[in-house]
């Protein structure tokens, strides 16, 4: 026999009550006439001296009631059936992600979501089909489908364990919302005829504040399946972060660069004193003098720098953080030297709005400045050794077919050339420069104005203009432009549109140079830009693109896919990675993808050298977690809480007791029998009184 509810017979403890009270002497109930009770003290129960029980059948009568309600409410069956049989759980499809970003070297973070990947694989059934895969800009496949099925279903698991254990968290960024579709779309690409198969994501991750979730926004989920997203946490909350920003340039080669540099203390920080000191790469010298910084947590503050004048100094480094994978800023300097622009139209520079009246005025013409501008008529032969001298050539309206040609060379030599179209007509002029038969260019004019828009800020020459202040060209109005078809450029990349839709900027690289293409001119026939204040950066990043460096730090992220040409026009040479690697890099191979940690890399021809900065995203300093709440609100299909398999077994076995119990009852028959023998107890218990007290009444008699 069976007891549903066990703890009710605890009740039959209390049997001992009718015991006790059969034990106590009660006062007599017969009356005796006494003259005065003034001189007897009165004299409690006590216990028997014989410890005799009277009145067995009583006794027994009451203490099997209290026993029989007790077994009745404990609701008594009895187990006929076979015990009960584990649940039958279909076999599943699951993808088991782990996020390997940069945020994940916090302390404590890795080893939790290891722990937590290790319990999943453990708790996977002979019969489920499962994939492994890391995370952080892009999704990694660590243990595929077909790997998975190959091992044998007794060493499988282990198999997966141990290449989790070998997996170490890398310097990228979140991209959650790409794992998570990515992860979706593989798991119903298998060729498995059962649509009801379960399907299941499980995402081990932090849930930083940075991750990227665009992907979720217009993703469709399919049917039938669903995300367990198990969080981690670090040891210690708060994070410190640095950040580079566009800073003022130098006006001379002696002058020291200026450098902008933004400090971030989160809100859950519990450190407010930081410092910052420039470190050399190599450990050579000893660190300058630092700088103390006072940052209450949730603030952030721009500092603004000297470059230090020793080239070996190439960091920036935040102390004072308990998180340290994020409290270092590489810088990637570039020696300043003198640089000359040429231009070749046919409008006069000291008459105002024309093109080269702006252009000497952003870059004048003296002794003292370090970037030399020279005017020459188009009409005017043009000699070789003028081109070889120029930095970066702008030409504006129609040249001589001898001097295109001869541009042409220099610009497939290596030379970055800006080709401004003033009207029309100058369509043979960038025929010859790209090499093809003919060009045609349509004027369009606004009826109020165009805007720029869709500016591609990613690429090397728009990366300075990032920043808030200067990314902004809503207020830059254009009043006309000269449409060119972008079918007829070849390898044409359009960096920048106008809200028609039209190019505006438009680079054609041609052998080892680059042609770029202004649709409208920054002169006031054409636009405002001349007067805004992103005229002056703009041409400084035209120029620092053709001089092959960089003035903004921090211009790429570990992850980018670099283009060298963007960066250099020479491709070949080879690159020195922050670990020494050497890789080499040929005109057939251009695009460097190796970016995977943060540093100084270093491109080599042989002739010269020139030195790129990839720090850390700043989206991956952002490590307050976020609410789960904010993924569903995206539509993310949430799964419920998993039980253990060891407790959906007992959950099933409880539900067949209570069933065999709702089927015997035997609780009632209990019931009954208790008030049956309440009633023959009543009864025996009067005829027991009665007989006493006709006794009693004979005796006096």
């Amino acid at each position: 026999m069976s007891f549903l509810a066990p703890m009710f017979l605890l009740g039959a403890l209390t049997v001992a009550l009718p015991i006790l009270f059969h034990l106590l002497r009660r006062s007599t109930q017969d009356r005796v006439l006494f003259s005065s009770l003034m001189f007897l003290r009165p004299s409690p129960p006590r216990f028997s001296q014989r410890r005799r029980f009277e009145h067995w059948l009583l006794l027994l009568l009451r203490c099997a009631v209290i026993v029989v309600l007790a077994l009745g409410f404990a609701r008594p069956f009895l187990n006929r059936l076979l015990p009960a049989p584990p649940p039958t759980i279909s076999a599943k499809r699951m993808a088991i992600l782990l996020d390997t970003s940069a945020s994940m070297r916090r302390a404590g973070a890795w080893t939790a979501a290891q722990n937590l990947a290790i319990d999943q694989l453990r708790l996977c059934r002979p019969g489920d089909r499962v994939t492994v895969a890391t995370f952080d800009r892009q999704l990694t496949t660590m243990v595929s489908l077909a790997e998975w099925e190959a091992a044998g279903p007794a060493d499988r698991i282990s198999w997966a364990i141990g290449r989790i254990q070998a997996a170490t968290p890398g310097w990228a960024g979140t991209d959650l919302g790409l794992a998570l579709t990515s992860a979706a779309e593989s798991l119903f690409e298998s060729e498995e005829s059962d649509t009801a198969l379960s399907r299941e994501i499980v995402v081990i991750t932090d849930l930083q504040e940075g991750s990227r979730l665009e992907a979720l926004q217009t993703f469709s989920w399919p049917k039938g399946i669903s995300v367990s997203v198990l969080p981690v946490a670090p040891k210690q909350v708060g994070n410190a972060s640095l950040q580079w920003m566009l800073g003022s340039q130098a006006t001379s080669p002696s002058a020291p660069q200026e450098l902008r540099v933004r400090i971030s203390n989160s809100p859950d920080s519990i450190q407010d004193k930081f410092t910052l000191s420039w470190e050399p790469g190599d450990n050579s010298r000893p660190s300058p003098k630092p700088t103390e910084i006072y940052l209450p947590a949730g603030q952030s503050r721009v500092i603004t720098l000297a470059a230090p004048a020793d080239a070996r100094v190439d960091r920036l480094v935040l102390q004072g953080d308990s998180e340290d994978f994020d409290n270092t800023l590489y810088l990637a300097r570039s020696e300043s030297k003198q640089s000359q622009v040429l231009y070749l139209g046919s409008d006069d520079p000291q008459k105002p709005r024309t093109p080269s009246f702006f252009l000497q005025r952003a870059w004048p013409a003296s002794s003292n400045n370090w970037i030399g501008f020279q005017a020459w008529h188009s009409e005017k032969p043009l000699a070789r050794d003028l081109i070889k001298a120029s930095a970066l050539v702008i030409v504006s309206g129609l040249l001589p077919a001898e001097s295109v040609r001869m541009l042409r060379e220099e610009l497939l030599a290596g030379k970055t050339v800006l080709f401004i179209p003033l009207n029309a007509s100058c369509g043979p002029t960038l025929a010859g420069l790209i090499h093809q038969p003919s060009v045609v260019l349509e004027e369009r004019q606004a009826k109020d104005f165009f805007l720029w828009t869709e500016l591609d800020l990613r690429h090397a020459l728009l990366a300075p203009l990032a920043e808030a202040r200067f990314s902004d060209f809503t207020k830059i109005h254009f009043w006309r432009y000269r449409h060119i078809p972008e079918n007829t450029l070849p390898s044409a990349r359009a960096l920048v549109r106008f809200d028609t839709g039209a190019p505006a900027l438009i680079e054609i690289p041609a052998g080892q140079g680059s042609l770029f293409i202004l649709a409208a001119g920054w002169h006031p026939e054409d636009s405002q830009l001349a007067l805004s204040s992103r005229f002056v950066p703009l041409l400084q990043s035209f120029l620092d693109l053709a001089q092959g460096t960089s003035r903004s730090a921090g211009q790429f992220f570990v992850g980018d896919t670099i283009a060298l040409q963007d960066f250099r026009p020479h491709v070949t040479g080879t690159l020195l990675t922050p670990a020494n690697k050497t890789v080499p890099l040929t005109a057939e191979n251009p695009r460097f993808t190796g970016t995977q940690q943060p540093g100084v890399y270093r491109w080599s021809d042989g002739s010269m050298t020139r030195r790129f900065a990839v720090n850390l995203a700043p989206s991956e300093s952002r490590t307050r977690p976020m609410a789960i709440e904010d993924l569903e609100k995206l539509g993310l299909p949430r799964a419920r809480a998993k039980s253990d398999p060891v407790q959906l077994v007992r959950q099933q076995a409880l539900q067949q007791r209570i069933e065999l119990e709702n089927r015997q009852k035997l609780w009632r028959w209990l019931i009954a029998s208790a008030l049956f023998l309440l009633l023959v107890e009543s009864c025996l218990a009067g005829w027991t009184l009665r007989h006493q007290t006709s006794h009693l009444e004979g005796v006096r008699l």
